[in-house]
């Protein structure tokens, strides 16, 4: 069979609706902004910070930071 080189990545964000307020729980300074925009096919969520995870470590580590925030 054909051998194909496959480049994979992750991010993660963390996203809290409280009272239709829009929290970035990875982001401690919350400086931006955060807007969800309804497209024809898909939601956009601007101004929520991704953060490239390599492992399931490293994504359970921003959830639980999340949660401290």
């Amino acid at each position: 069979g054909k051998s194909e080189n496959s480049n994979i990545s992750f991010s993660c964000s963390f996203l809290e609706i409280y009272q239709e307020q829009l929290n970035d729980l990875l982001e401690t300074e919350k400086k931006e902004k955060i807007s969800i925009r309804d497209l024809s096919e898909s939601v956009k969520i601007e101004g929520l910070k991704k953060y490239a995870v390599s492992s399931s470590e490293d994504a359970l580590t921003l959830v639980l930071q999340g949660i401290m925030n």
